[in-house]
Formats: C-alpha cells, sequence, structure tokens
C-alpha cells in the first residue's frame, strides 16, 4: 500500500514518521509508484532535513537512503547531487553518481567482466531498473533508446 500511493502519502506526511530501515525497503521497490525519480530524491532530502532528521542523524540517513534512489533515471538533476559538497560527501554517493553518468552517456558499453557497479559494496550498486509506478515519459533519459530520422524510429 505504502508503495502504490507513496506520492499521496508524502503529501499527507504520513511517511515521516517511518524507521529509516523502513524507507530504505519502500524505496528499494521497483513498483514504487512516483511521477518521476526526482520525486524519490526530494522525499530522501526532506526526510534528512532539519525539521525531520537531528543533524547528528543527517549522514546515516543520507548514506542509507540516497543509494535506493534510481540515479540513472534523475537526469540533469544528477549534477546537483555531483556539486552539493554534503551529498557527494557521503560514502559512495559520488562513485554512484560516476557509474550513472557513465551509464547514461554509453548505454552499451561494459568493460569486460564488469557487472551494473561491481566494483562497488552491495548496498551501494547503482539502481538503474526503471521504476514500473513512472507514469510519464522521459525524453531525456530515453532519448538514448530511440532516433528518429525522416519520421521514421529505429
Amino acid at each position: 500500500m505504502l508503495a502504490d500511493d507513496f506520492e499521496e502519502l508524502l503529501e499527507q506526511g504520513t511517511l515521516w514518521t517511518l524507521s529509516i530501515e523502513v524507507w530504505a525497503e519502500l524505496l528499494n521497490q521497483t513498483e514504487l509508484a512516483v511521477s518521476d525519480e526526482g520525486t524519490v530524491l526530494d522525499a530522501v532530502l526532506t526526510l534528512a532535513s532539519a525539521e525531520h532528521t537531528e543533524p547528528a542523524e543527517r549522514p546515516r540517513v543520507l548514506g542509507a537512503l540516497l543509494p535506493c534512489v534510481r540515479m540513472p533515471q534523475l537526469g540533469e538533476r544528477l549534477i546537483s547531487i555531483e556539486q552539493d559538497p554534503e551529498l557527494s560527501s557521503v560514502e559512495g554517493v559520488g562513485e554512484l553518481v560516476m557509474a550513472a553518468l557513465r551509464q547514461l552517456a554509453f548505454p552499451k558499453f561494459r568493460a569486460a567482466g564488469d557487472e551494473e557497479g561491481a566494483a562497488l559494496p552491495e548496498k551501494l550498486r547503482l539502481q538503474s531498473t526503471p521504476r514500473k509506478g513512472l507514469a510519464s515519459f522521459d525524453a531525456l533519459y530515453t532519448s538514448a533508446a530511440f532516433e528518429i530520422s525522416n519520421k521514421r524510429r529505429t
């Protein structure tokens, strides 16, 4: 139910009292119904804000939840993560952002023996599978999958 009504529950404020472990489990679900992945990032940043989290706990919250965000679906917002000193200082986040940027720039390239995020610890593996709950078409992210020329899609 939480995954199906995620955005509505965010607006109602119902989710803010859940534990970080429940948040991580919820955000790891591919079936999470959100209009775009930016909603997930905004929810993580809001949960880690002073309104919901003690300042000393902020790094732990960000470290636990930022890896749950499907970084490749953020498109240009990846740059805002990379340029934010606090977010980029969270252990492993810089590597996730760089892996997402590589995947967006070179979607078909894989180094020999390199599985998606294999060099990173299990909890920091890049999640790139689009959520099934996404309702919008993101031309920026999906443009690498097709090319329009002569009124024909290939």
